[in-house]
């Protein structure tokens, strides 16, 4: 009864041990890092919430403005979201790991997530990715664990977070539609929720913005990611400092954007990047192979510079601006390669060990696990449209060593051979 009693603690306390620790690596990121935090950028539109007001643009989401709310006393830092977001986060990143028996790779799951340093330095200095953390591992925890509303709730905040993970929110819901048909047992009602809220949010968007899109800067990065120069920026430079005087547009009429409503600007954008794909099907080919390389298979962190570049307008230059070089990121840089290198090998490993064995009944593997490969590869759709960097893809790609060891665990289990 006492070792119960030890072991049922132990599997309390230790989400609470995670979670402080990713707080405390997090300070000790904040005190090397070179930039600042950043999440006071939502200031503005979380007190136009808390007035009651239709945040002014739509260039981005409110679900950020809306995490900051509680700790709009904390300004002008705002760090204490940044370290209560990671310990909720890592808290529940712990609990997700906790499906994992075998103890070797339960703590080698723990041990991933701690020793991703650029994830803890995005962490302190991106305007969403704590949020993104903490609101995609809630999320995944509580469809895992059957709790569909709850799962609907921090979904949908993570989509109005980053608008990426609409696409993720949507295809949970088809999925569990999929599954009540096959099954032929009575589809839920409340798994078309995701459906009724994403139309719900166009005719907000379309009544507030005069647009339905979800986001209003999604044109601008459709140009940037569809731009004849795409493939020379990445996966070297980042692509819309490096693009912004280089962008293709319609230079007759560049005097007028400036003049647009953000609805016209989206507009405008998008039939830029649409025009771009017809008019340069060569670069759009070579765009689209970088795209995929930077999501999958690259090792190092995306883009590879990390200081600022700008290619001319005449697109024969590449002007360096800032190299922002130092030891403690360039040190950073180094361990994220070996982390990723790392979880690639693993990751493509328990594929290869998936694919080829023929016993897979007696490894009894559940439905469930699969959940937590669902925001990565849904990422690679919004890619493959936009472009990718690695800030975009951090957060999903700490699922995947969590998910490789869950399946090295039922094998090692049940010894299949």
């Amino acid at each position: 009864m006492i070792f119960l009693n030890s072991k049922y603690s132990q599997k309390k306390l230790t989400p609470l041990l995670l979670g402080f620790i990713s707080v405390i690596e997090l300070l000790l990121v904040s005190k090397i890092s070179d930039l600042r935090p950043h999440l006071g950028n939502w200031v503005y539109k979380s007190i136009e919430i808390m007035n009651f007001n239709a945040p002014s643009d739509n260039l981005y989401g409110p679900g950020s403005a809306l995490l900051l709310i509680p700790f709009i006393w904390s300004g002008p830092t705002y760090f204490f979201a940044n370290m209560f977001y990671i310990f909720v986060g890592s808290f529940f990143y712990c609990k997700i790991s906790q499906k994992i028996t075998k103890r070797k790779f339960r703590y080698a799951s723990y041990m991933s997530l701690v020793l991703n340093p650029y994830f803890f330095w995005l962490c302190h200095s991106s305007q969403d990715t704590v949020f993104e953390f903490a609101l995609i591992m809630l999320s995944l925890y509580f469809i895992i664990n059957n709790r569909f509303i709850l799962f609907c709730l921090f979904a949908f905040l993570l989509s109005e977070t980053r608008s990426q993970y609409w696409v993720f929110f949507l295809l949970a819901a088809s999925i569990k539609i999929y599954f009540g048909i096959k099954n032929k047992s009575k589809v839920k009602k409340v798994h078309f929720l995701p459906i009724v809220l994403l139309f719900a949010v166009m005719g907000f968007n379309q009544y507030t913005y005069q647009s339905p899109s979800i986001t209003l800067y999604s044109g601008e990065t459709l140009a940037y990611g569809n731009s004849r120069y795409y493939y020379l920026a990445h996966p070297k430079f980042d692509v819309d400092v490096m693009l912004d005087e280089a962008i293709p547009r319609d230079y007759k009429k560049i005097n007028e954007v400036e003049q647009f409503s953000q609805a016209e600007k989206n507009d405008f954008y998008t039939k830029q990047a649409l025009q771009s794909i017809k008019e340069h099907p060569k670069q759009a080919i070579l765009n689209l192979m970088q795209k995929l390389d930077s999501t999958i298979f690259i090792s190092q962190k995306v883009p590879n510079a990390p200081g600022y570049f700008k290619l001319t307008q005449d697109g024969n230059q590449i002007r360096i601006v800032d190299e922002r070089l130092s030891w403690s990121l360039i040190l950073g840089l180094l361990l994220y390669q070996i982390w990723r290198g790392i979880m690639l090998i693993l990751f493509i490993s328990v594929l290869a060990i998936f694919f080829y064995n023929v016993k897979w009944s007696k490894v009894r593997l559940q439905s469930n696990d699969f959940w937590l490969l669902l925001p990565w590869t849904s990422t690679i759709f919004v890619t493959i449209l936009y472009f990718s960097e690695t800030r975009f893809k951090v957060v999903p790609e700490l699922l995947l060593p969590l998910f490789s060891l869950l399946i090295l665990s039922k094998f090692d289990k049940h010894k299949v051979a």
